[in-house]
């Protein structure tokens, strides 16, 4: 949203938490995102779309469902996804704003501090954050009917690991599991992430650990844990893995654990007064089961960024709901706006320019 905003000559503050040097440091794997179409044309459209001759295309989805007749199928997905680490993409995006004139603001943002931001700009949106920066947000109980997590996750990238060229390869077990391998780059070349969910209250999560997640010993017992799961759960996937030459990448790509599905109201007042915005993940938590948490995010940051720049209310509560409609009741201007946004096309020029100055708390 800040790329965005700054392309519309909107004056931007960024608050980072990290620089880019210790983004690209950061020990652990952030997340195993995949980027599709209207995504990847947004960022096409803000000429940050670095990876597209660089990451594997993912032309095509391989499915199958287990059973008692398993169920196979394929779909093209023409263009495709692509997925990439984000210790390699959300620096070098945060360079691309500060190269193009941007302000950005390190150090870790902290709750106590979101009145004095609130205070020197005109609007604060919050993009990241955990504990009481989130909170700050009324959570949405009729959309967040889950109090715990449904799914329990255990990945890690792989190398030699090849179950189909240019491919997503997804297999269902029964009692709410599945598998997927999704091709990705890697800065010592192309890899497989390597993903299994299973129902939370089902038998698979007892075979995981997710104390193995980022610790040395990852490398033998990851092998292990991926093996015996598969063999006894997805047995499709497993017969075309070679297990004696699958190897994780060390524990700098490991993940594992489980998120609670929640949505949160995405506008809040400060005890000071002024309004703020939620987007990303302080917003909506998206089960992983989706795969859609930072296509969603990106959606809705062209969303506020059209708001910004074209609606002619002001910063206050009548202006925080009607972004608020778009975000989680599309009508008559929410699907204007999400038209645009899918397309990845500029939002019609309205007073741009107009807004004052916009703070985005949250990159890396």
């Amino acid at each position: 949203m800040s790329l965005l905003l700054q392309s519309r000559g909107v004056p931007v503050t960024l608050y980072a938490d990290r620089t880019p040097d210790e983004m690209r440091a950061s020990p652990r794997l952030a997340n195993t995102a995949g980027h599709w179409v209207p995504t990847r044309e947004r960022e096409a459209s803000l000429g940050i779309n670095h990876w597209d001759d660089v990451a594997p295309p993912v032309p095509r989805l391989n499915v199958v469902v287990g059973g008692g007749i398993p169920l196979q199928f394929s779909a093209d997905l023409g263009k495709g996804p692509i997925a990439v680490d984000y210790r390699i993409a959300m620096p070098r995006l945060l360079e691309d704003f500060i190269e193009r004139g941007g302000t950005v603001v390190f150090g870790a943002v902290q709750r106590e501090a979101m009145e004095g931001m609130a205070e020197q700009h005109d609007l604060l949106v919050v993009s990241s954050g955990r504990g009481t920066m989130t909170e700050v947000f009324p959570k949405l109980e009729e959309r967040s009917p889950y109090s715990r997590p449904q799914r329990v996750l255990q990945i890690s990238a792989a190398a030699r690991v090849d179950l189909g060229a240019g491919s997503i390869n997804y297999e269902a077990g029964a009692g709410r599991r599945g598998a997927a391998a999704v091709p990705v780059p890697d800065r010592r070349g192309a890899a497989t992430i390597v993903y299994i969910s299973a129902a939370a209250d089902g038998p698979l999560p007892a075979i995981m650990n997710a104390d193995l997640a980022g610790h040395e010993r990852s490398h033998r017992a990851g092998r292990r844990i991926f093996a015996t799961s598969s063999a006894a759960n997805f047995p499709v996937s497993s017969s075309q893995v070679d297990w004696d030459a699958f190897a994780t990448l060390g524990p700098r790509y490991d993940i594992a654990g489980a998120l609670t599905p929640t949505v949160r109201r995405p506008y809040a007042q400060l005890d000071n007064g002024r309004r703020i915005l939620a987007l990303g993940d302080v917003h909506t938590v998206n089960d992983p089961l989706l795969g859609q948490g930072s296509n969603s995010a990106s959606a809705c940051a062209f969303i506020v960024a059209d708001a910004i720049d074209e609606d002619p209310f002001g910063f206050d509560e009548v202006w925080a709901q009607r972004v608020a409609e778009p975000h989680v009741a599309p009508r008559r201007r929410g699907r204007r706006l999400h038209q645009h946004a899918a397309s990845g096309a500029a939002a019609p020029a309205g007073r741009r320019g107009a807004r004052g100055r916009v703070a985005v708390a949250g990159a890396g």
